[in-house]
């Protein structure tokens, strides 16, 4: 379906790095469909563990090159590369991977079938008010574009 000129990793796995960040937002722009056209890709957000909480924020907060002495200034941030943000995951078992949530369409679905529903039983003792409650609710994760997603699994 998809030609094989593309690739939603980096090619050699590395830690969380500006440098890193920077190549995976070019690589994630030079996506291309079935036909070998380049698409409109963008980083949208990165997604961390929380081993990477604070160096994420070093390196896309600070308003120059962060660890470096050069006076040049930090590029991810003054280009807006990722423009939701940062996101924590407690759930990622991996202390050094880390994501990109990119803009391509239907990448990752969640599909919620049945929403919250949360009943009260009519029914709670009188004595102890204990009172008892119900809830509920239907929902579908996957993907359907593997360009919606983009990660390198740390050196």
């Amino acid at each position: 379906m998809w030609q094989a000129g593309w690739s939603n990793k980096l090619a050699v796995a590395s830690d969380l790095t500006g440098d890193a960040l920077e190549s995976a937002a070019i690589q994630i722009m030079g996506f291309t469909n079935d036909r070998g056209l380049k698409i409109s890709a963008m980083a949208k957000k990165l997604i961390i563990p929380t081993a990477l909480t604070f160096e994420a924020e070093r390196i896309l907060k600070s308003s120059l090159e962060y660890d470096t002495a050069n006076n040049a200034v930090n590029a991810l941030k003054s280009k807006g590369v990722f423009p939701e943000g940062i996101a924590v995951n407690h759930y990622l078992s991996d202390a050094d991977g880390w994501f990109i949530k990119t803009n391509v369409p239907d990448g990752l679905i969640y599909q919620e079938r049945d929403a919250d529903n949360f009943n009260p039983s009519p029914e709670n003792d009188f004595d102890t008010e204990n009172a008892k409650y119900k809830a509920r609710m239907r929902f579908a994760v996957g993907w359907n574009d593997p360009r919606g997603i983009f990660g390198s699994a740390g050196a």
